[in-house]
């Protein structure tokens, strides 16, 4: 997929780390409520060997929400566009929001289904660090 800003990322790039794909649209609340302390943790925990991708359902919204919203909320985590739904129908995105724990070996550990709180999330990246999840 390509970036906000025009990179283009595969998850295989992130082999050796562990990773949480989180998957958004504008129009979807609990989607931006998630997006305001994902951003934070992800900043928290960088130096851990972690990264926090964030997917927009481009295809379900217009460029100029997800430009808003990624500006209103100073957003600094990677924002990465899925043009086509191609994300969303590979990985039978059902719920919104849906979050994906992925382990260093590239193993989906967690699937989040709808939206959790922020403790959740927290306790899940533990887990996932400390190999318990």
């Amino acid at each position: 997929m390509t970036t906000l800003d025009g990179k283009t990322v595969q998850l295989s790039d992130f082999r050796g780390q562990n990773v949480l794909i989180n998957y958004w649209v504008t129009w979807c609340d609990p989607c931006l409520q998630e997006l305001g302390f994902l951003d934070k943790i992800e900043q928290e925990y960088q130096g851990r060997g972690f990264t926090i991708l964030s997917v927009n359902g481009l295809a379900q919204n217009p460029m100029s929400d997800v430009e808003a919203v990624v500006s209103q909320d100073g957003l600094t985590l990677p924002i990465l566009l899925d043009e086509n739904d191609s994300f969303f129908q590979t990985y039978l995105v059902k719920f919104l929001p849906t979050s994906f724990f992925i382990d260093e070996n590239g193993v989906f550990r967690h699937i989040q289904l709808g939206s959790a709180t922020e403790d959740t999330f927290r306790t899940k990246i533990e887990q996932l660090l400390s190999d318990q999840l």
